[in-house]
């Protein structure tokens, strides 16, 4: 659980006219009634339901919802004519164990992973593309290293891992520009883990659980590549653990992004400030003991506070305690001052927070608190929403929900403005879920179950900015779902989902430099009921990236639209395979000649 600044924390085959001459190949789905594969593309049937895509120059193969490991297995033994593609697709797939020999003698230069419920991904899975892959991104857990000898990027994101083991990020690479960890829960890295890495690497480990930077590995880190290491938005203990820093270069500093914002220290002189300070803590044998301002050490072990004199912050952590007698034990102690700007209760065994505890709980707050956000860990049980009473907190902007909740009441608040919810078990909301909320700005859903959304649930919501669904279970968008009367929204994310319906009127009230991105679903046909408003009063981009497009006349709509209007629909041309402009005028000589 966590407080700062009034903050709480508790701690995805055609017939053509004369006239008419097509490319050499069409999009794939024009080719109606084919049930053979075009060279050199394995046959249809052998490597079903996985479909391969070749347009002349890059050929593709995308293996999506696969039921298991097995038919998996029994696609990569088809005979493949040239066993190298330009990418690899297996998604939300049923794939717990990437075994050494699943892809056989068929190697990628990119690969993309994600949602296929990995736990294990076995050494030597990728053996045959270990000279081609050059391009990775993973959204698994489980993996090893691979020795990639040609590998330029690694993107690993999203995923359970907590700690980077020895060796684990070790690459024999030379030409290695990107080793991206974002978004992960990693806690801990082991020395050696970045064995071999050097050169104009950059590293993003933001987003994470670090909370020490030891020597080993950033020292040798920063000693041996000339990129950015990014530390940003993790919850550094800022402490002794960084007195290493105090003998390196302010060059190597200036490569070390997030450090001195995470610590609170900021300004024209923050790294002086940071040296001045850990020189003065952390040079004695033994670390000076915490003093006032904080409470005694002993009297509120095994929490630990910290007092920073360069920001005025001072903090108190909770970990791993056995009963909420032990919690009360530590809140008897004498605190000199009772105002923390942050509280962290968190990996303890403590059910329920008595109104004795922390004098009444959370009713103290109802004043001062600005931000709530609390984590459970997975479990089969639904839990009850947390914030029972949320409209009597008269300062309270955002709130963050997540772990095996499965339900939530009318959002009550007037002062709210950011609410992300992350519950594992939510399949539905409620109606009229947000009118009360009519000040919220940024609404996301990850993780969800959620299954569709009901009409006009964001209607009345004047100054929302953002939406994001993700990660959920969406298989289609309804009439008016997605109805907004605001004008300041800048971005519609529905990414990773289910949906492959898109009816009449989903999309209404969206106008202006507005993002929608419905990447990574099941999305087959883009019909212009649905379609032409949106792409016609919006000026952002609309991503179709990564969907099964059926390229037919579903698009029929689109063959007057401008060069700058189909270069907005992002991922459509790639998806249809139309490389170029020439061949879209082809095609849209198709359309009208198919579909008029």
């Amino acid at each position: 659980m966590r407080v700062r600044a009034g903050v709480l924390c508790v701690v995805m085959m055609v017939t053509t006219a004369a006239a008419f001459h097509p490319p050499a190949r069409l999009p794939h789905d024009l080719h109606h009634g084919n049930t053979r594969s075009e060279f050199p593309c394995p046959e249809i049937e052998d490597i079903k339901p996985c479909k391969c895509n070749y347009t002349g120059q890059n050929m593709t193969l995308s293996c999506i919802a696969l039921s298991d490991a097995a038919q998996l297995d029994q696609v990569f033994s088809a005979t493949f004519p040239i066993p190298l593609f330009s990418k690899f697709t297996l998604m939300a797939s049923n794939i717990p164990i990437l075994k050494k020999d699943t892809f056989k003698k068929v190697s990628f230069r990119e690969v993309q992973m994600f949602s296929n419920k990995m736990k294990t991904v076995e050494a030597e899975a990728f053996a045959a593309s270990y000279s081609t892959l050059k391009k990775f991104m993973f959204n698994e857990d489980g993996l090893v290293n691979q020795q990639l000898s040609s590998l330029k990027t690694l993107t690993i994101y999203e995923t359970g891992v907590d700690t980077l083991n020895k060796s684990s990020m070790a690459f024999s690479s030379t030409v290695l520009t990107l080793i991206d960890l974002h978004h992960n829960k990693i806690q801990t890295i082991e020395e050696g883990a970045f064995q071999d890495v050097s050169g104009e690497v950059n590293i993003t480990l933001n987003n994470n659980q670090l909370q020490l930077l030891n020597e080993d590995p950033f020292s040798e880190l920063l000693t041996n590549t000339t990129g950015i290491i990014d530390v940003s938005d993790n919850p550094l203990e800022c402490g002794c653990d960084l007195y290493w820093t105090v003998t390196i270069t302010e060059e190597m500093f200036d490569h070390l992004h997030g450090l001195l914002s995470s610590c609170n220290f900021e300004g024209n002189y923050s790294l002086h400030t940071l040296i001045k300070f850990l020189e003065y803590q952390c040079t004695s044998e033994k670390v000076r003991a915490l003093a006032f301002p904080c409470p005694d050490e002993n009297e509120i072990d095994p929490c630990r506070c910290d007092y920073d004199p360069v920001s005025g912050t001072l903090n108190l952590t909770c970990s791993q305690l056995d009963s909420i007698d032990q919690l009360d034990k530590v809140f008897s102690a004498n605190f000199p001052f009772n105002k923390f700007n942050l509280f962290q209760l968190e990996d303890s065994k403590i059910p329920v927070l008595k109104k004795d505890v922390e004098s009444g709980a959370l009713e103290s707050l109802y004043d001062s608190l600005e931000e709530f956000h609390i984590t459970e860990k997975y479990v089969d049980e639904d839990y009850n929403w947390p914030i029972q009473d949320l409209s009597k907190f008269k300062v309270l902007s955002e709130i963050g929900i997540s772990g095996p909740y499965s339900s939530l009441p009318v959002l009550e608040s007037k002062s709210l403005n950011s609410v992300l919810l992350d519950m594992y078990h939510l399949t539905s909301l409620p109606d009229n879920i947000f009118t009360a909320a009519p000040n919220l700005q940024s609404i996301t859903f990850q993780g969800t179950r959620l299954e569709d959304i009901k009409a006009d649930t964001f209607k009345f919501l004047p100054s929302l900015r953002t939406l994001e669904i993700r990660n959920a279970n969406l298989s289609s968008l309804a009439k008016s779902s997605l109805a907004f009367s605001t004008n300041n929204l800048t971005y519609i994310g529905l990414q990773f989902n289910n949906i492959h319906t898109v009816e009449d009127g989903a999309f209404q009230g969206i106008n202006g430099p507005v993002v929608t991105d419905l990447s990574n679903n099941e999305i087959e046909e883009l019909p212009g009921d649905a379609f032409a408003d949106l792409l016609k009063n919006t000026t952002g981009s609309i991503s179709v990236t990564n969907n099964p497009l059926v390229c037919g006349c579903d698009l029929s709509w689109l063959i007057n639209a401008t060069d700058a209007e189909l270069k907005r629909l992002v991922g459509l041309q790639s998806s249809c395979g139309i490389d170029d402009p020439y061949q879209w005028e082809v095609v849209k000589d198709f359309l009208i000649y198919q579909c008029s």
